[in-house]
C-alpha cells in the first residue's frame, strides 16, 4: 500500500514534467544524421577530423568520460540520485 501511495505522490508532484515529456514525444521531429565530410580539402572535413578523431576519440574524450564515470560513482555512493 505504501508503494501505491508513493506512486500517487510522485505523479502528483511531477504532473508538469510528465505532460511536457508526453508533448515532446508526440510532437518530436524526425531524426537526422549528418554525413561525414569526404573531401579532405574542405574546412568541414578538417573541423570534423579535429573534433571527432582527435578530441573525442583521444585523450580529451577519455578524460571527460573518466570524470563523468567517477562523478556518477561518487553521486551513487552519496545517494544523490533523484527519482
Amino acid at each position: 500500500m505504501k508503494i501505491l501511495q508513493k506512486t500517487k505522490q510522485f505523479l502528483a508532484r511531477n504532473q508538469g514534467a510528465i505532460a511536457l515529456g508526453t508533448v515532446l514525444i508526440l510532437v518530436g521531429g524526425e531524426a537526422a544524421a549528418y554525413p561525414v565530410p569526404t573531401s579532405t580539402t574542405s574546412f568541414l572535413y578538417s573541423a570534423y577530423d579535429v573534433i571527432i578523431n582527435k578530441l573525442s576519440k583521444g585523450a580529451v574524450g577519455f578524460s571527460v568520460a573518466s570524470a563523468m564515470t567517477i562523478g556518477a560513482l561518487v553521486a551513487a555512493i552519496k545517494n544523490q540520485f533523484s527519482v
